[in-house]
């Protein structure tokens, strides 16, 4: 081996992880910038057998380091676990998930994802609850070319997001009884969706507040049975 080719395969970035379990991980920007995430890796995973993508946004709060990993365990990993899919949960990278900052590390995270594990382009859910519920619908409204399916849940749609979401099936999840975030927005953008044939269905919670996160795993695993019927038309 030549000394140049030796000192190249010393200098090479490992491999990214790619055993089935749950990592801290963290992305470095060109711009210095980082973005935290958790990843969970699902069992039987294969580099060359595809599998969905699940972007994962957390609700408010403090932020402390892998807050959105919290998330992932508490209610995302329970709900979604039937697609055995790949989840990614950044913490947000500022104030919310609507804004430029934002939006540039998650999507530049979606990216590095897609360039390091087996993703099927055709089944990519991006989902949230509360401050990521609305972001779910930002997300899903400015990236329709690449989310194939949106799980809002406890989240506030503009009515603007919702025009954007074109033929994306988007299902939503919203409780009656949500003392923080009003079901009136939820509905309306419902109603604006199913007006233009959009696939759309609206889950609505009873008996259960905004804080009881955990509850909604039922409910997040009936949304993602019908993301997979329509994934499969």
């Amino acid at each position: 081996m030549s000394l140049v080719l030796l000192l190249m395969t010393m200098m090479a970035v490992p491999e990214r992880v790619q055993e089935p379990g749950m990592y801290e991980e963290l992305l470095e920007r060109p711009d210095g910038s980082v973005v935290r995430y958790a990843l969970s890796i699902p069992k039987g995973y294969e580099p060359e057998k595809p599998r969905p993508l699940v972007l994962a946004l957390h609700y408010g709060g403090t932020v402390t380091p892998y807050y959105g990993k919290g998330f992932l365990v508490q209610l995302v990993e329970p709900g979604v676990k039937s697609l055995g899919a790949i989840i990614v949960a950044p913490d947000c990278p500022s104030r919310n998930w609507t804004n430029p900052m934002s939006e540039s590390g998650v999507m530049a995270l979606v990216e590095h994802i897609l360039e390091n594990y087996s993703v099927d382009r055709e089944r990519i859910l991006v989902m949230g609850y509360s401050l990521g519920g609305r972001g779910t619908w930002y997300m899903a409204s400015r990236h329709a070319d690449l989310f194939t399916a949106a799980i809002p849940m406890a989240g506030w749609p503009s009515e603007e997001m919702a025009e954007k979401i074109g033929d994306m099936p988007i299902c939503i999840i919203h409780s009656v009884d949500d003392e923080v975030v009003e079901m009136e927005p939820t509905k309306e953008a419902v109603k604006s969706l199913e007006a233009r044939d959009a696939p759309v269905k609206l889950i609505t919670v009873r008996g259960i507040t905004h804080y009881q996160v955990p509850d909604y795993a039922k409910y997040l695993k009936q949304a993602v049975r019908w993301i997979k019927e329509k994934w499969d038309e």
